[in-house]
């Protein structure tokens, strides 16, 4: 039988939670998953903070563990409940009314229509404005004619309620720089294409002619803080999750504008690995790939070559190179320090040289005696 998804609609105040609990069953009554999930804003915001209050009070009540999944928008915080990895999302407009009509960025081929269902709901007095700096010249709505406003990727009920302040002097977002998100890594790719990645959470990944600006194939809010590497090729591009308890790497042949699966890991029983950080560097051949704290086999994922604690920040066909390190790329044997440490750095195409940025300078490091 299909069972529905449930949904925590709003921004659930810790105190009011904490009042429900102590009216509630006692805990021989109550039967809970002894882990609980749900989506909330971003860490440091007010939703994150009540959430984590929430959990603690149903950690001390019915010793039930409460993990957040942060996200930065409405989308962000709903996909991983459409997706099963989370029960609950702790959301507001957007991701209670908007998702369950399939309105506005829900109103995508890939969304539609949500089975949401509001649990629990609170409302607070609260004030919606716009922020500018204070030598911007911005003094009324008005003032915000031809400047840029920031739009939020994904954020449909923040972008609206933006829409409703511009009306307010008769303007649209035509008559403002609508500014979308920052991307975060670019990876060169053959053909002159590239692959670009948003600075965000749950992101876009988005492949681009770089030759005529055609876009072409998009990855859309896939993986969470994504870290990307290609080949030497080009043709194969590595997209690794970041900091989640449960990230994964993913392989994808990238020809002609296209995203093709090719491989995924599957470490722990498919979970993933636990908070990586956001960083993927990966052999010229596409041999190996190291990620969260692991030289794994490029073309096999699930295979794991050796451990390697180091973040490996450049690959030749023989060596590893961390910032201040030289490895061996067979056995993640340590073959030396660099001359000159730095995490920036670029080795030439015959691996014969490594330029490593450090103090303001670009300094050159002969790799040919390692």
């Amino acid at each position: 039988m299909k069972t529905a998804r449930i949904q925590v609609r709003g921004v659930l105040g810790a105190c009011a939670v904490a009042l429900s609990l102590a009216a509630a069953p006692t805990l021989a009554q109550v039967k809970l998953p002894s882990t609980l999930a749900w989506s909330a804003y971003d860490v440091g915001s007010a939703g994150y903070n009540q959430s984590v209050g929430i959990g603690n009070a149903l950690k001390q009540k019915y010793n039930v563990s409460l993990r957040v999944l942060p996200g930065k928008n409405d989308v962000s915080r709903n996909l991983p409940l459409r997706n099963g990895q989370v029960q609950f999302s702790a959301n507001g407009v957007g991701g209670a009314y908007l998702a369950q009509e399939g309105m506005y960025d829900f109103g995508a081929k890939d969304w539609g229509p949500q089975p949401v269902r509001g649990l629990m709901l609170n409302t607070s007095d609260q004030l919606l404005t716009v922020l500018a700096a204070k030598d911007s010249g911005i003094k009324t709505v008005a003032d915000l004619k031809g400047k840029r406003v920031a739009w939020v990727i994904g954020a449909p009920s923040l972008n609206q309620n933006i829409t409703a302040i511009l009306a307010f002097a008769n303007l649209t977002w035509d008559g403002v720089v609508a500014t979308p998100s920052i991307t975060y890594e670019i990876e060169a790719l053959a053909n002159q294409w590239f692959a670009a990645g948003e600075e965000d959470q749950w992101v876009d990944i988005v492949l681009v002619n770089g030759a005529t600006g055609v876009l072409g194939d998009t990855l859309s809010w896939f993986v969470y803080e994504a870290a990307l590497d290609a080949d030497g090729a080009g043709t194969s591009l590595f997209v690794g999750e970041a900091h989640l308890s449960g990230s994964n790497l993913f392989r994808y042949d990238v020809g002609a504008g296209t995203f093709t699966l090719v491989d995924e890991t599957d470490y722990d029983s498919g979970y993933g690995f636990p908070y990586p950080s956001r960083h993927v560097a990966v052999a010229p051949d596409a041999s190996g790939v190291f990620y969260a704290g692991w030289y794994l086999d490029g073309s096999d994922l699930s295979v794991l070559e050796y451990q390697m604690t180091a973040e490996i920040r450049t690959v030749t066909d023989t060596l590893a190179i961390s910032a201040t390190t030289v490895y061996d790329l067979a056995t993640g044997t340590s073959l030396g320090s660099l001359s000159t440490t730095g995490a920036v750095q670029a080795a030439s195409p015959d691996g014969t040289s490594l330029y490593v940025a450090s103090g303001g300078t670009i300094h050159l490091v002969d790799l040919s005696g390692y």
